[in-house]
C-alpha cells in the first residue's frame, strides 16, 4: 500500500489530533500592537485601496504594515511637533510665565502637526488616486481637453513609462 501524503505534509506541514480530526499545525506571525494612525490607515485602506489591503492581509503582511505605520506617523508627530513649537516661539520661558498660554498653543501645535500627518501620510494614497482620476477623466474626454488643462497627453505618457 502507497504512503500517500497530502501536499500540505509535502511541503513540509504537520497535523495535530483534537477531538478525533487532524487540524493542521499553522501559527500566525507575531502580531504587534497597532495604535491610532495604524488604525486610521487600516480604514482607509478598507474604504479606499481595497486592493492593496486584500494583498496585505492575504500575504499575511497586514499587521507588521500597519504596526509600521503607526511608529513612523507617532516619530514624524514629535519631530514636527518640536519644530512648530520652535518656529512659533513655544519655549520654556513661555512655559514658565504663562503656563495657560503655553498650554494652548502647544495644544495647537499638536493638532496642526497631527492634521499634517493625516494629510500626508496616512491619507497620502488618496491625493495620488485623486490625481490619476482627473487625469484619466480629462484623457476619456479628449486629448485637447487634458492639453488645455495643463496635462500631457497619452503618448507622452507612454514614452515616459517606457523610460
Amino acid at each position: 500500500m502507497k504512503d500517500t501524503k497530502t501536499l500540505y505534509e509535502q511541503l513540509g506541514g504537520t497535523y495535530r489530533e483534537e477531538n478525533g480530526n487532524l487540524v493542521p499545525d499553522v501559527e500566525l506571525p507575531e502580531q504587534k500592537p497597532i495604535g491610532k494612525y495604524g488604525q486610521i490607515h487600516l480604514d482607509y485602506l478598507k474604504q479606499h485601496r481595497r486592493g492593496r489591503y486584500s494583498a496585505l492581509l492575504g500575504e499575511g503582511r497586514l499587521n507588521a504594515y500597519l504596526s509600521e505605520i503607526d511608529e513612523q506617523a507617532h516619530e514624524m508627530l514629535s519631530s514636527l511637533t518640536v519644530e512648530l513649537a520652535k518656529t512659533q516661539g513655544i519655549d520654556e520661558h513661555l512655559k514658565a510665565t504663562d503656563q495657560m498660554q503655553w498650554v494652548q498653543m502647544m495644544n495647537s501645535v499638536r493638532a496642526q502637526a497631527e492634521e499634517i500627518i493625516l494629510n500626508e501620510f496616512v491619507f497620502a494614497c488618496h491625493e495620488e488616486r485623486k490625481a490619476i482620476d482627473e487625469l484619466l477623466s480629462e484623457l476619456q474626454k479628449g486629448e485637447d481637453s487634458a492639453k488645455k488643462n495643463g496635462y500631457v497627453d497619452l503618448p507622452t505618457v507612454e514614452k515616459i513609462l517606457k523610460e
